[in-house]
């Protein structure tokens, strides 16, 4: 009887170790701000919004005047290379491939790659050509850019 009192007694004590650990976690995110959750979910946002990613790039593309074209979203091939490098089908996102087209002079695009490079949304570049426009722009040395990233969302 003395060693089941003892068994009990270290269990009641792993429980409240547990009450307290999960009170101070739920304290721990109730006190998060509400602009550091925006923020937070403009990370990995819980579902890919196309219409908003298209925004916020054409926003940055128009700081440097250019604009965003041929705008396409392919989740296939996204979800083919994530099954590829990570090989569990139990990821707690999913990977979207997006490719679109730009024209500008170089140096502005690189202006608009830093600024995609320091988004909130995680973005990789998967891949990125750049040609001339065969003077089809009337920017001096004005280049056409494509580009394909990689963008992700919770499931």
């Amino acid at each position: 009887l003395s060693a089941k009192k003892s068994e009990y007694t270290n269990v009641l004590l792993k429980s409240k170790e547990l009450a307290q650990k999960r009170d101070s976690m739920l304290s721990a995110y109730n006190s998060i701000r509400e602009e550091d959750e925006s923020r937070l979910s403009k990370v990995i946002p819980t579902t890919f919004d196309q219409v908003r990613l298209v925004n916020d790039i054409n926003a940055m593309a128009n700081r440097y005047g250019m604009k965003v074209l041929d705008f396409k979203v392919e989740e296939s091939k996204a979800e083919i290379r994530s099954d590829i490098i990570s090989q569990s089908k139990e990821e707690l996102y999913k990977t979207i491939a997006v490719t679109f087209t730009t024209n500008g002079q170089y140096i502005e695009f690189i202006r608009f790659l830093r600024d995609l490079e320091s988004s909130l949304r995680l973005i990789d570049v998967g891949s990125l050509s750049i040609k001339t426009d065969g003077g089809k722009s009337s920017g001096a040395h004005s280049l056409d850019y494509s580009i394909q990233i990689y963008t992700y969302s919770l499931r």
